[in-house]
């Protein structure tokens, strides 16, 4: 007899809890409640994930802002490699190390034509060198690693490229011609209607630039 209700006593616990769990699950109140936090849980995701994306978007510039997109001048270290300072628009500098005879520069673009509504961001997207040789472009090109990083926290690129989906808004990369390096050619980089141009600032540059006119 013993034995049995020993037996018996797990058996009792498991429907004891079985029952609680039931009643819980059950509950209207429980269940409304459980719902209420998640979808708080969700606004809380979806807030912080448009405000870190708004605060990114501050990187990108208007075309009718009298500032240039970015201004970069070229030093020369060795041979055929150059290292490039680059300032942008929100006055965040960096330098970055450019190999080749050329360089291109790229940005991110989008533009919306709404109605009456209309204008255009751009953000640096990439910088990258080119040689005249055909054989040094390849062993070049070979050796490249993608150094395209951002020091921002969140990348709102992706979901803005995505909005060129959309009907009157266009999105997407555009980069300027390849254009001679010179040692201390500082250079202005404007993006208007879509297209990027690049501007001498001092004399070395304007002559790198007629080199190819």
């Amino acid at each position: 007899m013993k034995t049995a209700l020993f037996m018996l006593l797990p058996v009792l616990v498991t429907l004891l809890l079985l029952w609680l769990s039931l009643r819980l699950l059950l509950s209207s109140q429980w269940i409304l409640g459980w719902l209420r936090g998640m979808a708080g849980m969700l606004m809380v995701v979806l807030t912080l994930g448009a405000g870190l994306m708004t605060y990114d978007m501050r990187t990108f510039a208007g075309t009718e802002s009298s500032r240039p997109l970015a201004v970069i001048s070229f030093s020369q270290s060795s041979v055929d490699k150059w290292v490039a300072d680059i300032v942008s628009h929100t006055g965040q500098s960096y330098s970055a190390p450019i190999s080749g005879d050329l360089w291109r520069i790229s940005a991110e673009h989008i533009a919306w034509d709404i109605e009456t509504f209309s204008g255009e961001l751009a953000r640096l997207e990439n910088l990258d060198g080119r040689y005249l040789s055909l054989e040094q472009q390849r062993s070049y090109q070979s050796q490249l690693t993608d150094s395209n990083e951002y020091p921002f926290s969140v990348d709102s690129w992706p979901v803005v490229k995505k909005l060129g989906q959309l009907k009157k808004i266009e999105s997407g990369v555009v980069s300027s011609d390849y254009l001679p390096m010179q040692d201390g050619a500082i250079y202005e980089v404007w993006l208007k209607q879509g297209v990027i141009e690049v501007s001498a600032v001092n004399e070395v540059a304007r002559q790198a630039l007629s080199s190819i006119e």
